[in-house]
């Protein structure tokens, strides 16, 4: 009787170990997260793992450049993945991050990372296109983890490319008084 009370919750447990979602033990493992949803193949694991590292109203906010004009788009995470689930049919995405910033103080965390991004049409090697892209995220530390609260990206675009945007000085708005 004992083995196999011990038997059930040893596979209980590992069970549970191995259905997981994502960890967000930490910024970076929030941040790893959102790019392994970001490029899943299929609607559900995108969706498990954004609602495991989202605050509930997390927002997402995408600026799309064109040579003069950027259109952005502004809701919630679960709206961004029902306006972008006919993309997603579409094409298979990859992310290459190329830098990283964090940070941190007390709970909250500012991530900053510069990715490129390769697009594929689904089923296929033919590439799309590819390009860079500039990633901020603000994570707030609840609930023993950290959440990402929003996240805004903007691409490069030939007229301003994304050469090292971590350096302060390439920042081209310029205030006004």
């Amino acid at each position: 009787m004992r083995a196999l009370i011990l038997i059930a919750l040893l596979s209980l447990s590992a069970g549970s170990i191995f259905s997981q979602s994502p960890n967000n033990e930490s910024p970076q493992a929030t941040i790893n997260a959102f790019f392994k949803a970001s490029a899943a193949a299929d609607d559900s694991t995108r969706q498990a793992i954004f609602s495991s590292i989202f605050l509930n109203d997390g927002q997402v906010n995408s600026v799309n450049q064109m040579e003069r004009s950027a259109p952005s788009k502004l809701g919630t995470w679960e709206t961004f993945l029902e306006e972008s689930a006919s993309f997603y049919t579409a094409y298979d995405l990859s992310f290459d991050e190329v830098e990283r910033t964090i940070n941190y103080y007390e709970d909250i965390a500012s991530v900053r990372s510069l990715v490129y991004q390769t697009v594929a049409v689904k089923n296929s090697i033919v590439v799309e296109y590819e390009q860079f892209l500039w990633y901020t995220f603000d994570l707030i530390y609840q609930k023993n983890g950290w959440y990402i609260s929003s996240v805004t990206w903007i691409n490069a675009i030939e007229s301003q490319p994304i050469d090292d945007a971590l350096i302060q000085d390439t920042i081209w708005h310029t205030l006004k008084k």
